[in-house]
């Protein structure tokens, strides 16, 4: 039995920014505090990104888990490292032949799948990523 991959990424982009929104909105009026609250709620749950790969799928969880992707084993042809353009933005992004998951950072693995779509998945530990597909693909 094949142990599994679980990888965690957080992204510190996003946590600067939440921390940022707490600085620039410290003021004692009543309507900038739950303003504040709000942001905060809506960026937090989303600043780590989860990569899992086990016999059968890749599973990439970003946060919570409310936005997640998985992807059979069988259906990636390919996997190979990339760089990812910081203007490529961060999340869920559509991309030219398919999707990018990523939540900071610009090391990427780039997965083609049999049926020609492309899945970018960003993480800080691409050769960790591409051994354990490759692993659970034999």
């Amino acid at each position: 039995m094949k142990k599994e991959y679980n990888h965690i990424q957080i992204g510190y982009f996003l946590l600067f920014v939440a921390f940022s929104f707490i600085i620039l909105h410290l003021r004692t009026d009543l309507i900038s505090f739950p303003v504040m609250i709000i942001g905060i709620s809506l960026i937090i749950p989303f600043c780590t990104m989860t990569t899992n790969v086990n016999e059968e799928k890749l599973t990439i969880k970003i946060g919570i888990g409310l936005l997640r992707r998985k992807i059979l084993l069988k259906d990636i042809a390919t996997s190979q490292k990339v760089r990812t353009l910081q203007i490529y933005g961060l999340g869920i992004r559509y991309i030219k032949g398919g999707k990018m998951y990523r939540i900071g950072g610009t090391s990427s693995v780039e997965l083609i799948l049999h049926n020609g779509t492309k899945a970018i998945v960003g993480t800080n530990d691409t050769d960790g990523l591409i051994s354990a597909i490759d692993k659970f693909q034999k």
